[in-house]
């Protein structure tokens, strides 16, 4: 029985077949399926220093230094976890023509990404600087972030490129990431020219917006945290009946087939277009929340690649994202976690799925 199937029947403890197995069976499907990114992509640097005292000159603390590293951010993060996951991934992003594009590419070839840059010269590459303080034997610290970005569009010759680009990840995929994280890539033409060279293919568009969701209307699913979803519907999120009413409105404003709004330690509620009740996903919870960076990525990656092997597996697909996220908050910093060990996590875990009118009686 298909996971849409499934989703009409409702019975008063859950939803019938929803197991730890329909998501493994989903994470045994995934491996190899092609997914295009296309977004802001983001290079992620950590400084680390160990507290030294607090300076003479201001307010401020010395950090000694002892080490740093850089990552993969934004939608180039999104591409990450999906190649962690197993998929064989294409990137395309407007970038500065500097160094950090460099790094941005040199580290997309390492994680097997296929990246297409648009290097647009005079721009910045988006880069967040976290300085980051602990010692051997004490907690670390983020104590401040430092970000370099330009939100302006491309330019016209840029902007060719990145439809151009954009188009040839998409006549090759099997589902479509669009992240939207304030880099200036993400124009409503690029956007309109993903999504129709998607429908010619017949695949899912996923959209992860930070700022301009309400512009980019007509994808497969939606993937907002609550505050996104709070700012594109102009109201505060209170309760649970105030997020129903926000989850169905966004699905029929943005023209979704589907809506994932993720909820944070309280998991995630999906809406549907064809008239199935919402359903709440209660998190899986690892054993310590270390870092919440990056699990929006996971939750869109994995979202794609189960849509991928067919959107009437969206129910798997949520449980896949859900887990996934919870892994990735047990690390530092972003981060992305392999197949192996969401199999690990799969072992025991009982995952707990009901409509969204039950909600308020647990």
């Amino acid at each position: 029985m298909s996971d849409a199937r499934q989703a009409d029947r409702p019975t008063q403890d859950g939803w019938p077949g929803v197991s730890a197995a329909q998501v493994l069976d989903l994470l045994r499907a995934i491996r190899g399926r092609r997914i295009a990114v296309v977004g802001d992509a983001v290079l992620d640097r950590y400084v680390y220093g160990e507290p030294v005292r607090i300076s003479r000159e201001a307010p401020v603390l010395i950090l000694r230094w002892s080490g740093e590293e850089t990552r993969l951010g934004g939608a180039a993060n999104a591409a990450t976890n999906a190649a962690a996951l197993g998929a064989e991934v294409e990137l395309v992003s407007l970038v500065g023509d500097d160094a950090a594009a460099d790094r941005l590419a040199t580290l997309a070839a390492q994680h097997g990404i296929t990246a297409h840059l648009v290097r647009e010269p005079g721009r910045p590459t988006t880069v967040k600087t976290r300085f980051v303080a602990g010692g051997r034997q004490t907690v670390q610290q983020q104590v401040l972030r430092l970000d370099r970005w330009e939100g302006r569009p491309p330019s016209a010759a840029a902007h060719e490129a990145l439809v151009a680009a954009a188009q040839r990840a998409v006549g090759r995929a099997e589902a479509v990431i669009v992240s939207e994280y304030g880099g200036g890539t993400v124009t409503p033409e690029l956007f309109a020219a993903v999504r129709e060279a998607a429908e010619r293919r017949g695949v899912p568009v996923l959209v992860d917006s930070r700022y301009r969701l309400r512009e980019l209307k007509g994808a497969y699913a939606a993937t907002p945290n609550r505050g996104e979803a709070e700012e594109a519907v102009g109201m505060s999120l209170v309760d649970e009946a105030a997020l129903v009413a926000a989850g169905q409105r966004l699905v029929d404003e943005l023209s979704l087939q589907v809506l994932v709004l993720t909820r944070g330690e309280e998991g995630m509620s999906l809406f549907f277009a064809d008239g199935r009740p919402p359903l709440r996903v209660m998190a899986y919870r690892p054993r310590e929340v270390y870092d919440v960076s990056g699990a929006g990525d996971a939750v869109v990656s994995a979202m794609a690649l189960g849509l991928a092997c067919g959107t009437d597996r969206v129910l798997a697909a949520a449980l896949l994202a859900d887990v996934a996220a919870g892994l990735v908050v047990g690390k530092r910093g972003v981060a992305t976690v392999s197949p192996q060990e969401v199999e690990e996590a799969l072992v025991g875990w009982i995952p707990t799925v009901y409509p969204m009118e039950a909600a308020t009686d647990r």
